[in-house]
């Protein structure tokens, strides 16, 4: 694979490119090392709630042709560098939207961070819906005070871009979706509707709003990294609802493995026609039990088998190197 990093407690990202498992190994250990240690400082600098996951990344070496940019300038190709996401990075917290709702909208950094000479990375977490609240109609303030103010300061950036519970409500019309409670993180125990992680509607309409985040950034020096996610539910780990209730709700609605897995697979194929000059960090969470032969009685799940969410990590994870 092209681009593909494998272990980082909560932000992380990958590629689709099959390598011999051989090739990767080394540098997917060097990987979880500098990115979990990057994740511990972090959350003793900002206070982030607990995460379950781990990560991984790869390098794109490609280049790409001109694209035009969301105001129809035309952006000119750079080539890609081999130049990596190292050092410790600050995260940013959320804040609660004035209009009631957004749980994971981002907050801007303190202007501190930017000048702190420890830290080399920023890595910013925000919500599909703070960035597109409409359809077509994007708010990139944000996105161009961090990439700016990184830049001014030399740091390097990674963006953490939440659908899940995190997709604009118009994204949500025509959609599969049900309502679950918010597992962990901001929120949490709140009631929501999430879209069904394989809904073809809910994908697609993620995949175009990538490609508008690419059309504007991918050519900032500056951008390093971004978390694959889509078939999530919390921030970009791969968490899915998985309380016994909500198991016997994934039964009621047809989860399967396969289902999930095709979803991933179709995630880290447009990452990889999308972000062609980026690091993919892929935060990993236990994926749900099921199996063909669960089922449930009196709101209680009969027969969930673990040792399938390891063969569906698995499988997700090859389906990236």
């Amino acid at each position: 694979m092209d681009k593909m990093e494998k272990a980082r407690h909560r932000h992380s990202d990958e590629h689709p490119t099959r390598v011999e498992e051989n090739r990767i190994k080394a540098p997917v250990l060097l990987t979880i090392l500098v990115f979990t240690l990057c994740f511990l400082v972090a959350c003793m600098t900002t206070g982030l709630p607990p995460i379950h996951g781990a990560t991984s990344t790869t390098p794109a070496l490609t280049t790409t042709p001109s694209i035009l940019a969301t105001n129809n300038t035309p952006v000119s190709p750079i080539l890609s560098t081999t130049t990596q996401p190292r050092g410790l990075t600050a995260v940013n917290n959320f804040e609660p939207s004035k209009q009631g709702g957004g749980l994971f909208n981002g907050s801007l950094f303190d202007d501190r961070t930017y000048s702190n000479p420890n830290i080399a990375g920023l890595t910013f977490r925000t919500s599909w819906e703070d960035i597109e609240p409409t359809q077509g109609n994007f708010v990139w303030a944000k996105l161009d005070t961090v990439f700016a103010n990184a830049e001014k300061n030399g740091k390097w950036v990674e963006l953490v871009l939440i659908p899940g519970f995190g997709t604009p409500a118009w994204a949500l019309q025509g959609a599969q979706t049900a309502t679950f409670s918010v597992i962990y993180g901001p929120g949490k125990g709140e009631n929501l509707l999430l879209p069904l992680p394989w809904d073809q509607t809910y994908l697609d309409r993620w995949f175009a709003f990538l490609k508008a985040v690419s059309a504007r950034y991918q050519n900032r020096t500056s951008f390093l990294k971004i978390a694959a996610d889509g078939p999530t539910s919390v921030t970009a780990e791969m968490s899915l609802p998985n309380a016994p209730s909500d198991l016997c709700t994934w039964v009621k609605l047809g989860y399967t493995s396969d289902r999930l897995i095709g979803a991933w697979k179709q995630v880290f194929a447009n990452y990889a026609q999308i972000f062609q000059r980026q690091y993919f960090s892929l935060a990993l969470y236990p994926p749900l039990p099921i199996v063909s032969t669960t089922r449930c009685e009196n709101g209680n799940p009969i027969s969930p088998d673990p040792s399938e969410s390891k063969r569906v990590t698995s499988a997700i994870v090859g389906l990236g190197v």
